[in-house]
């Protein structure tokens, strides 16, 4: 696993020109790529590849500032460039964003990013703008912006779910049952919920970072 990791490493360092005569490595291969370093970060520090890492970084700043003088760079590709936090998160912003350069068509990089300006606290108009522009949310302020297998809509008629809505129809008949479940545990205790975000979950613990005030439980 060391060697793959390090000779794929390795084939990044190349300039683009290496891969000219080679009519399957495009764009679209090469943001792949970047990709899938972003996304094995910390498998490949706890291989003890930091130096192949770093050169990976240094090339990819000798790169950026060339690519930087031919045209001016967007919001959010500043921001994976310069990104203020050190550490991992700053490599795999600095991958994913190379990777967005390459082919600023490629979902899962927006994915990726929008989860980590959105786990730093940092601006994501830019980057939702440019997912709208190119058809991959349904507007700038679409959220969440990540969207797994489901088309974005802001409203669904039954008819639009084909197969899918016999479940919702199910749910339709017992609503008196399910309004006597809300109305039961509206009466209950603020304090017998748990706050949303809370250390009970095993995931999705900043959810509840997105209140400026107030109290949300689950």
């Amino acid at each position: 696993l060391e060697s793959a990791f390090s000779g794929f490493l390795a084939s990044l360092l190349l300039p683009a020109s290496a891969f000219a005569s080679e009519k399957a490595i495009t764009r679209q291969n090469m943001s792949r790529r970047w990709l899938f370093i972003a996304s094995n970060v910390e498998n490949i520090l706890d291989l003890g590849l930091d130096s192949d890492l770093e050169k990976l970084r240094r090339h990819l700043k000798s790169e950026a500032l060339e690519a930087a003088e031919e045209a001016g760079l967007p919001d959010y590709l500043k921001t994976c460039r310069n990104f203020p936090t050190v550490g991992v998160s700053q490599i795999v912003a600095e991958f994913l964003g190379e990777a967005l350069r390459l082919d600023p068509d490629e979902l899962l990089v927006y994915q990726e990013l929008f989860l980590l300006f959105e786990e730093h606290k940092l601006d994501i108009a830019s980057l939702a703008e440019a997912a709208a522009t190119r058809g991959l949310l349904l507007h700038p302020l679409q959220r969440p912006t990540v969207l797994f297998e489901l088309e974005s809509r802001p409203f669904w008629e039954l008819s639009q779910l084909k197969n899918d809505a016999f479940w919702i129809l199910e749910l339709e008949a017992q609503w008196k049952m399910i309004r006597g479940e809300l109305d039961r545990a509206l009466s209950m205790s603020r304090q017998a919920f748990a706050s949303v975000g809370g250390e009970h979950r095993t995931g999705g613990r900043h959810d509840g970072e997105v209140l400026k005030k107030g109290a949300w439980s689950e």
